[in-house]
């Protein structure tokens, strides 16, 4: 019993680096080729309508100070280049037949420390829309997801990173999955 309380002290002393944190957004689009776009012409323009772009989220340590998690990297400017990537693989071409717009409007994490577990949360909202150019219809689509976990005691740095990224991959892939691409809104 001795042993396992110096761990555990150990553990919390070294997990309790109390400096603001940076993460790298690193996650994967996988998309299998495809003509499933069908030579149909698009306009993408990805946007971060988050207040302060910068900053993802806070953790919280079992001596109640918070440390933000944020980032030196431009979330827009990423997911512009993994999307049309993707809208390439899947046989769209770049063009204005089709703008399509896609707006993060929430990216939040939180962690916070517990007695032998603690927990995470991550949350994005991302708005998408499809509008025909010549006759101005458009379709809206919201997308939300959130992961939640638990770990021993506070998670890592890189536990942290894997979540957010995690989440992004996935409502990026629900994103690309959903039929909203496909559909012409003037129709």
């Amino acid at each position: 019993m001795k042993k396992l309380l110096i761990i555990l002290s150990l553990l919390t002393v070294i997990s309790c680096a109390n400096k603001d944190k940076k993460i790298r957004f690193d996650f994967s689009v996988d998309t299998k080729k495809s003509n499933i776009g069908n030579g149909a012409k698009l306009d993408l323009a990805v946007f971060d309508d988050r207040l302060e772009n910068a900053s993802i989220g806070s953790k919280e340590y079992c001596d109640n100070k918070k440390i933000t998690i944020s980032t030196d990297q431009n979330l827009a400017e990423l997911l512009q280049k993994k999307i049309s990537d993707s809208l390439l693989q899947k046989g769209f071409k770049q063009g204005n037949d089709r703008l399509i717009e896609i707006h993060i409007e929430h990216l939040q994490y939180k962690a916070e420390c517990g007695f032998i577990l603690g927990k995470s949360q991550a949350e994005v909202a991302i708005k998408v829309s499809v509008k025909d150019p010549k006759s101005n219809a458009k379709i809206i689509k919201d997308f939300e997801l959130s992961l939640s976990n638990k770990h021993f005691i506070l998670p890592l740095i890189t536990t942290d990173e894997k979540i957010i990224n995690d989440l992004l991959e996935t409502v990026i892939k629900d994103i690309l999955d959903n039929n909203i691409l496909l559909k012409n809104p003037a129709q």
